[in-house]
């Protein structure tokens, strides 16, 4: 096992990813979270409290700064984090889990970010909907050109 120190290191901030990159190359960084103890162990991560994850039995491997909305975020009503560690249970908690860890915390927080900017959107435009007048189609309608 990989001392702290060099799990800090290794990652330090969840929610960087490749994909994540906007025009200026910046990374997504809402999801900021540390692994703030040494795992010990294997995964039996379902223990969240106030931004705080454990990923083993014996409350080592704690995770701080995983949001209450990335811990929730559900997809017809299936609860990603949780079901994804879930799936996990009994894998050693290595530098490839955490890794993997890593990026679906980061995509989670991304897609969350994303939502909300579509239903921001979404609602500037929905009140300057376009009707046939608008859109010069009223005289074509009337004179059967459609």
């Amino acid at each position: 096992m990989a001392p702290l120190s060099r799990l800090r290191d290794w990652g330090g901030k969840f929610g960087r990813s490749k994909l994540s990159r906007g025009r200026r190359g910046r990374a997504f960084s809402a999801a900021r979270s540390r692994v703030e103890t040494e795992p010990t162990g294997t995964l039996e991560a379902s223990d969240w409290s106030e931004s705080e994850l454990y990923l083993c039995a014996d409350r080592s491997g704690r995770v701080s700064g995983v949001s209450a909305e990335v811990w929730a975020f559900s997809v017809s009503g299936y609860r990603l984090l949780y079901r994804w560690l879930d799936a996990r249970k009994g894998l050693p908690v290595d530098h490839a889990l955490m890794r993997e860890l890593r990026d679906l915390v980061g995509r989670i927080a991304e897609l969350i970010d994303l939502f909300a900017r579509a239903d921001s959107l979404l609602a500037n435009i929905s009140g300057a909907t376009l009707d046939h007048a608008a859109l010069g189609l009223a005289e074509a309608a009337e004179h059967g050109d459609e």
